[in-house]
């Protein structure tokens, strides 16, 4: 079957429906042309859509231009269309933003479509910023997708936690046996019991990206009393730079070696400290030039740091990424503890108040996410 026009919408329809012998033909129009197994908005720079070698097609979600996405919109009707009247075969689409994949290092062509949820809408109320009144507006959320590559498992999906209508993410399931995407969803939570995922299904466990907070009915005296101290950078104090004698002259070199910042170092920012009997040289920032180092720090991992049970500003991602910011944590041998609030940059501010809420880490084996802005 084939469509005998040059618009756009005959030649997607083309590209979806047209057999092996009529697939070069009419294949061209306007601003979209398909070349094979693949389908372009403009140009070569952007895919609207991939054949996959084994089943059905996948749909570029990233964002790029006005045009193009109308161009994507015509792609998904057609798409939708096509999976209608294809019933009972193996040619469903999905749609994921292809730099998502790129990052995963994921041929798009090489991908099994496993199972795909409908997009959803959400209604809200935002102030009509011309006349200052509040209006009703629909947010359209992508739907989830489970692709395989090879053995592995992949989940596409939109966090509607997040700031700005959703967050996209891509992950590495840790199971290898997951079909569906209820199922996909219940293994990244592998870390939750049954009862608890049916809490945090009901409402009562929060979640934040990767993070599960279960509320505790336990204090802060207990909690300290379990508490395993975590180190805690001395504000001022940048780095330890060398294991060394003390000297005037080592001091020196150390100041010309070290050179930080347009204007260098001073000799009044290096401290020689020592620690279990082996001296370190302590960098200290201009601000503290003169400050007195804590008896009581040590030096773990190349930073002088204080053990402490009870962390104020505590970022459970160790640095890794962007960083979601507790306002108060302790870590003892049953977990890691929060309490008042939990802020990220791209997710709605978490508020606990000062109910302790222990943290629960999904079971992901990798992540990704968009380049740009997805739909």
């Amino acid at each position: 079957m084939i469509t005998r026009q040059y618009t756009h919408s005959a030649v997607v329809f083309n590209y979806f429906f047209a057999n092996e012998e009529e697939r070069n033909k009419y294949n061209k129009g306007g601003h979209i042309f398909y070349e094979g197994d693949l389908l372009y908005s403009y140009g070569h720079h952007f895919i609207l859509a991939v054949k996959c070698r084994n089943n059905g097609y996948i749909l570029n979600g990233d964002s790029y231009s006005n045009s193009t996405t109308n161009h994507q919109w015509v792609a998904r009707d057609v798409a939708d269309r096509h999976r209608r009247e294809t019933t009972g075969k193996p040619t469903h689409h999905c749609v994921i933003p292809f730099s998502s994949l790129h990052g995963a290092g994921i041929p798009p062509e090489d991908a099994m479509i496993l199972d795909v949820s409908d997009d959803t809408y959400e209604t809200i109320n935002r102030k009509n910023p011309k006349t200052g009144e509040m209006e009703q507006y629909q947010i359209h959320h992508l739907g989830a997708s489970l692709i395989r590559i090879g053995s592995k498992r992949f989940l596409s999906s939109i966090d509607n936690g997040a700031n700005r209508g959703g967050s996209y993410y891509l992950v590495l399931l840790k199971s290898r046996q997951i079909n569906t995407i209820e199922d996909a969803f219940r293994n990244l939570a592998g870390n939750l019991s049954d009862d608890e995922y049916k809490k945090y299904q009901a409402g009562e466990i929060l979640r934040q990206g990767e993070f599960f907070l279960e509320p505790c009915k336990i204090s802060t005296r207990e909690l300290k009393r379990k508490a395993k101290k975590i180190p805690v950078k001395i504000k001022g104090v940048r780095d330890i730079k060398v294991k060394t004698a003390q000297s005037k002259q080592s001091v020196n070199r150390v100041i010309k070696r070290e050179r930080i910042g347009m204007g260098g170092c001073r000799r009044e920012q290096i401290q020689v400290i020592r620690r279990k009997g082996v001296p370190y040289y302590v960098l200290v920032d201009r601000d503290h030039i003169g400050m007195e180092i804590p008896r009581a720090a040590i030096v773990k991992n190349g930073h002088l740091v204080n053990l402490e049970a009870l962390v104020h500003q505590y970022d459970l991602s160790n640095g890794v990424g962007n960083a979601h910011v507790a306002r108060d944590a302790i870590k003892t041998s049953d977990g890691l503890f929060i309490r008042g609030t939990l802020r990220h940059n791209q997710h709605r501010m978490i508020r606990m108040r000062n109910i302790w809420h222990k943290v629960i880490q999904n079971t992901a084996v990798g992540s990704w996410s968009a380049t740009g802005n997805v739909d």
